[in-house]
């Protein structure tokens, strides 16, 4: 195996690091009250100390990375830690993806929650909501979650990077790499919290920078190129250069807003610089970074979380060792050894076209064939056995890992509560997962929005206005109608389904709640969201879809809205009553439940029975009075004569008054 050389340094920083000034030192300390001609310099002298004070934690996430078999472009001549055509077996990789399949899944929700005082801070949230749904969707955040949970597992904490481009109305989200992030770790030795102060070094591509920052193309042009004192050896800086290469390195800075005694608000810092120049500069007025953290491990002390596979960095180096002794072993003596005289003259190539030994000696015995233990049974089971370990350390087992059920196991749900079973070992962190990926996530969310909406109206334009997806349709929301003060906001992690996750599972478990009678059959439909469902299920769903924006067309909007004689009248009626109820509770204006009430009564109308038809009287006519029966609005006589059913030559039938019997009118008379 090629392994680095024992006691060999961390990457260094790519710019030359000077001989260490202390007055230097102390000026870039303070670098956030450097005047404008000297802040380049100290930003990136003060990142290039954190960079070399920063190289015991660099050096074990590069280990843990490497192992994994991730390639460190720029950081490394060979990156490869190990002979790759030597028999290996990376128990980081599978561990780390197992785990991640099982708990890096997870989807959270921020659920916006009010004090249930306004009604219109209610409504602000419900929109709120929906403009956080639609940010999720449109920076594909479960899409990234995966990665952002494995970066921890590997590196101790991942970093999400929160930002935003005003003029687009677009939302970013970046799964930063751990390396590029950088802490005093005397400063940040409490933790996240109160740490003020944040540098990342990262690559970025020069004539993209131009075009942001024209001003400043000749500084940006002059930088050095990224990583070319690693990438390519002494002699071969010109092969790089001929490649056009355009990447140079960015330093960017933090440093949080602070409050007074009094409670007034000290603007805090933002800065952006390449090669000694400013790029950006500006004032950060919150008291947080733009990155969500998710550590695997809390730290008990500092800033960075403990990662998991370096628990197990020493059992897959003694188990590759045995894997890779017992191949010797194999090679050298798990073949035949044939015993012939020397006087036999044997030809061995004719025997097997396999190879193995021949030991010739003298003496008349036979050639025999001799298959000798190539190398002891506990040299052999030791790599399995170590493989256990590692997965027991790290909370796993083998069925999780190679994806197999046990026997007797056939049901969707079955599997599904298996699965819930073996993921309480990673319980705690789960809920760190949660938690950081729906309400910290969240914060970002609404805190980059307010910053974006801020620089629109500052250039005399509108403000923030989001169109994206909700629900499978197109939304246009503005900020103003969504912000919420800090007072007035909670948020709440929520999950975003309780149901199983496998297709199996998910419609066992919605079988037994309609079996039960909890939903209906178009509510089942909508709950299994399966694609191939889709267009049978909005046709199912149209009449309760449509309810559901009248009701918010009056209640939330103010807009009056006619029902439809071909929707569900009764369920809209149902739904109705009782939605006319909640709103009274919750203080809806007037003016948008009289609107429902006008709803209502419309519905009241359609639904109401026909008017009965008048009820003939059972009396029979004297005979020979059927005329004056008649006159007296008994009932017309018996006929077969069609024309005098439809009032041709006969006269018409009129009904009793009050439906006396004519009998006893005539006899009063």
């Amino acid at each position: 195996m090629a392994r680095k050389k024992k006691g060999a340094k961390p990457t260094q920083y790519r710019r030359s690091t000077p001989d260490r000034d202390p007055a230097a030192e102390r000026s870039y300390v303070r670098w956030y009250n450097a005047k404008d001609d000297h802040l380049a310099e100290a930003v990136e002298g003060r990142a290039r100390m954190l960079w070399d004070d920063d190289s015991t934690r660099r050096l074990e996430i590069e280990k843990n990375l490497r192992r994994w078999g991730i390639t460190l472009a720029g950081l490394y001549l060979d990156n490869t830690l190990f002979n790759k055509d030597a028999m290996r077996v990376n128990i980081t990789k599978s561990l780390t993806e197992t785990i991640t399949a099982n708990v890096g899944k997870q989807r959270p929700r921020p659920l916006v929650l009010t004090d249930d005082g306004k009604w219109t801070n209610r409504m602000r949230a419900k929109k709120l909501q929906r403009f956080l749904d639609a940010v999720y969707s449109q920076t594909e955040a479960y899409m990234l979650f995966p990665g952002w949970f494995r970066n921890a597992m590997l590196c101790g904490t991942g970093s999400l990077f929160v930002g935003g481009d005003a003029y687009r109305a677009r939302f970013e989200l970046e799964n930063v790499f751990p390396l590029e992030l950088l802490v005093d770790n005397c400063a940040g030795s409490r933790g996240e919290r109160y740490t003020r102060e944040l540098f990342r070094v990262y690559p970025w591509d020069k004539d993209t920078l131009i075009e942001l920052y024209p001003d400043d193309e000749g500084a940006i042009n002059s930088a050095p190129l990224y990583g070319i004192d690693n990438m390519f050896p002494a002699n071969d800086i010109t092969s790089g250069l001929s490649r056009d290469l355009r990447t140079c390195m960015v330093t960017e800075a933090w440093r949080k807003a602070g409050w007074t005694a009094k409670g007034e608000l000290i603007p805090g810092c933002w800065v952006r610089t390449v090669n000694g120049c400013v790029l950006e500069r500006r004032e950060w007025l919150t008291d947080t970074f733009p990155f969500v953290f998710l550590s695997w491990n809390e730290p008990e002390r500092g800033f960075w979380g403990e990662s998991a596979v370096a628990e197990i960095r020493g059992i897959e180096r003694e188990a590759n060792v045995a894997l890779q002794r017992g191949q010797d072993a194999m090679r050298r003596g798990g073949m035949p050894i044939v015993f012939s005289p020397a006087s036999a003259e044997l030809k061995m190539a004719k025997l097997s076209n396999e190879p193995f030994i021949s030991v010739p000696y003298e003496g008349q015995v036979p050639p025999q064939a001799v298959v000798m233990p190539a190398a002891h049974p506990d040299l052999l089971g030791t790599p399995d056995r170590l493989i256990t370990m590692a997965q027991n350390q790290l909370g796993t087992n083998q069925m999780q890992v190679s994806a197999e059920r046990p026997a007797g196991t056939e049901s969707g749900r079955m599997l599904e509560q298996l699965s819930e079973t073996h993921s309480a070992r990673f319980d705690t962190v789960a809920k760190r997962l949660e938690h950081a990926g729906s309400k910290l996530l969240a914060q970002q969310f609404v805190a980059v929005a307010k910053r974006m909406d801020t620089q629109l109206k500052e250039d005399g334009r509108p403000g923030l206005r989001l169109r994206s997806t909700y629900k499978k349709e197109v939304i246009d929301l503005r900020f103003d109608e969504v912000e919420l003060g800090p007072d007035e906001l909670f948020l709440e992690v929520w999950p975003v389904s309780v149901l199983p996750h496998t297709p199996s599972g998910k419609t066992a478990e919605i079988e037994r709640w309609q079996n039960n009678q909890w939903v209906t059959a178009d509510q089942s439909k909508q709950l299994l969201d399966f694609p191939d469902l889709e267009s049978t299920a909005s046709l199912s769903r149209a009449s309760a879809d449509l309810f559901d924006w009248q009701l918010g067309q009056m209640l939330d909007e103010g807009v009056q809205v006619v029902p439809d004689r071909r929707q569900n009248l009764q369920e809209a009626y149902d739904h109705g009553t009782h939605a006319k109820l909640k709103a009274q509770r919750e203080k809806v204006p007037a003016s948008n439940i009289a609107l429902l009430e006008d709803f209502l009564l419309i519905l009241e109308e359609w639904l109401a029975p026909p008017p009965a038809a008048p009820v003939p009287t059972d009396a029979m006519p004297v005979p020979g009075d059927e005329a004056d029966s008649a006159a007296l609005g008994g009932p017309a006589p018996v006929t077969d004569d069609p024309g005098a059913l439809l009032g041709m030559g006969a006269t018409p039938a009129v009904a009793s008054p009050m439906g006396l019997d004519p009998a006893l009118l005539g006899a009063g008379m």
